[in-house]
């Protein structure tokens, strides 16, 4: 769910590396036409990262959710064990499609027209469905005014990544920050996320948590022949394995003195999750059915939670408790009930605006961005 911009299923753009139609600023084009091209494997990593969430989200983040498996069951072990990679690369593909169309000052308030449809409007018509269904569902004990103001469910990525884009595109719009600068801001957002505590206010701390790894995104774009390659990704690889090797001891109580610096918060947890794109970005082949599954991430991010839990709440009613084939349905109705919902709205385009951000044309195969287009 890289949701920086639209970006082709096949390696091409439609609003990214290839300049938009009309009175485009020169400026805005330049730096979007300089970009290499996309990695042939994009779409894929695309859709690994659409599956791990939505695992994640059939089994539950905590007992209480989901499964409603024990904390100690190998279920909870095996979500937790891949949080090093989840988000980072969802994250980092936002920051790197969001690269390849950087808006200047002439074209801020043209990208602003364009993401407060594409993620704000079905953001908060997500956050009033999905406040209506838990309310009548699960009694939900939040006011709707807490639910639109502090990041509601899994909906709280949506509101950390207009943070982002706001902080970004106005940085943008002052003065575009190079390779160099987006490292640096990286290394300091990391430090910064250790010691500072953000209110929960508008996900303020899922922003701070996830803006590393939009920013190292946007780095790999802009050095694409240097960090996407076989030695990077080797060296990508060996970091990587390194921080799950200490998660994993972590997770194991064998470094009680280390286990803040090994979350996936923590220095090293961030180390690895960055570390891990960049080896997935250099080794990932393209396979079909995941490339498939990435162009399709901006609606499952957005449904798969309504689909996966009617699923489990059905098959439940009927007496199916096991936990694997509750998984198993809860991943196919998560991925598949979006797409499908997507097909059918793109026949009723007003409705397709309010609830998945289009811009009311036809859905073309390939518009869609993970997590920001």
């Amino acid at each position: 769910m890289a949701f920086g911009g639209d970006v082709g299923g096949s390696g091409t753009t439609t609003s990214g590396s290839a300049a938009p139609t009309g009175a485009a600023p020169a400026k805005a084009a330049r730096r979007a036409v300089a970009l290499p091209p996309l990695p042939s494997n994009l779409d894929s990593l695309r859709g690994l990262a659409c599956l791990l969430i939505v695992a994640y989200h059939v089994v539950g983040s905590d007992p209480a959710r989901g499964l409603r498996l024990p904390a100690t069951s190998d279920w909870h072990y095996a979500m937790t064990s891949l949080e090093l990679l989840r988000l980072p690369i969802f994250t980092a593909l936002s920051g790197y499609l969001y690269a390849r169309w950087r808006p200047d000052a002439a074209s801020f308030g043209r990208f602003w027209s364009k993401k407060l449809r594409r993620i704000a409007l079905p953001l908060v018509a997500l956050t009033l469905l999905t406040f209506a269904a838990r309310t009548i569902i699960h009694a939900e004990t939040k006011s709707i005014v807490d639910a639109l103001t502090h990041g509601y469910e899994h909906l709280w990525y949506l509101q950390a990544l207009l943070a982002i884009f706001l902080a970004i595109s106005a940085w943008d719009a002052i003065r575009p920050p190079g390779a160099l600068a987006l490292t640096i801001a990286t290394a300091v957002l990391i430090a910064a996320g250790q010691v500072i505590r953000p209110s929960m206010l508008f996900s303020m701390a899922g922003a701070l948590y996830i803006a590393p790894f939009f920013c190292f995104g946007m780095v790999i774009a802009l050095r694409q022949p240097l960090l996407v390659n076989r030695r990077a990704g080797l060296i990508g690889a060996g970091i990587a394995l390194v921080a799950i090797a200490l998660h994993q001891a972590g997770l194991h109580g064998l470094l009680p003195s280390l286990s803040p610096a090994v979350a996936k918060a923590g220095p090293i947890g961030m180390a690895g999750g960055l570390a891990g794109v960049v080896a997935l970005l250099a080794f990932l082949p393209r396979i079909a059915p995941l490339a498939t599954i990435g162009v399709e991430s901006y609606p499952i991010y957005l449904w798969h939670v309504m689909f996966l839990a009617g699923t489990r709440l059905a098959m439940q009613a009927t007496g199916i408790d096991a936990p694997l084939p509750l998984f198993v349905a809860g991943l196919i109705a998560g991925i598949g009930g979006p797409i499908a919902l997507r097909h059918l709205l793109s026949h009723l385009p007003r409705l397709s605006t309010v609830l998945m951000g289009d811009d009311g044309r036809r859905h073309r195969r390939g518009r869609e961005a993970p997590a920001g287009g």
